[in-house]
């Protein structure tokens, strides 16, 4: 606070407190503005391309070699089958657990911006207390 040096003449407290309290806040809400915008989300994961192939059944006039090779192209359509199924169980964990890291860190820069715009009211506020003089 400056102090007055004529006798009687009120004391006039100094501005200089106030403007840096008033742009701590501005500064704070600029933060805040930007800690929502830059807030992650959630983005697709890499998605593995289906297995197009299959095998085919044939017939040699029912001998055991045609048991043979349809038993390999029951084997072979099964391992597509069982790889494009995993390939996709996979995306799905991976995507779930993207967007639940995502959801988890928007909630944390939300929390951050209005603790940083709380702390410039409060810094304002504490400065416009000092302002009034003690009766």
């Amino acid at each position: 606070m400056s102090v007055s040096t004529v006798p009687g003449s009120p004391v006039r407290p100094s501005p200089l407190p106030l403007l840096v309290a008033v742009a701590v806040l501005l500064g704070s809400l600029v933060g805040a503005v930007w800690l929502v915008a830059a807030a992650p989300e959630a983005v697709d994961g890499p998605t593995a391309k289906p297995i197009e192939a299959s095998a085919e059944y044939s017939a040699y006039g029912g001998d055991a070699y045609t048991g043979i090779q349809n038993a390999a192209a029951d084997t072979a359509n099964a391992v597509v089958l069982g790889s494009n199924t995993t390939a996709d169980l996979l995306s799905a964990i991976y995507d779930e657990s993207a967007a639940a890291d995502a959801r988890r860190w928007a909630h944390l820069y939300r929390a951050l911006a209005v603790l940083l715009v709380l702390l410039g009211v409060a810094n304002v506020g504490r400065t416009l207390q000092r302002r009034v003089p003690s009766a």
